[in-house]
């Protein structure tokens, strides 16, 4: 993962204990402040990901927001739209 965000580098530390690779060799500079480029690396970890829709399925409605809105926030900026027809919908910010 790569992030410069300090609070998605410590919840990936939460969220994948054991031996995890950090480098640091990146600035991330925007108009409004300079952020360091964190690249972390889980080398203890049983990967999930060919299982994700099977566990998706077993989520309920409270279960499935809260995983949608880490999904968003995990993502960096997202940014409401509304069409002429007043239907909104999400999409993240470039």
């Amino acid at each position: 993962m790569i992030t410069a965000y300090l609070w998605q580098t410590i919840l990936w530390m939460l969220l994948y204990p054991g031996k995890i690779y950090i480098s640091i060799n990146a600035i991330d500079i925007n108009k409004n402040d300079v952020k360091i480029k964190w690249y972390l690396v889980a080398n203890d970890y049983v990967s999930l990901k060919n299982k994700a829709i099977d566990i998706l399925r077993g989520f309920n409605y409270g279960e499935l927001l809260r995983f949608m809105s880490t999904v968003i926030l995990g993502d960096g900026n997202v940014t409401l739209l509304k069409h002429s027809n007043s239907k909104a919908r999400l999409k993240p910010r470039d």
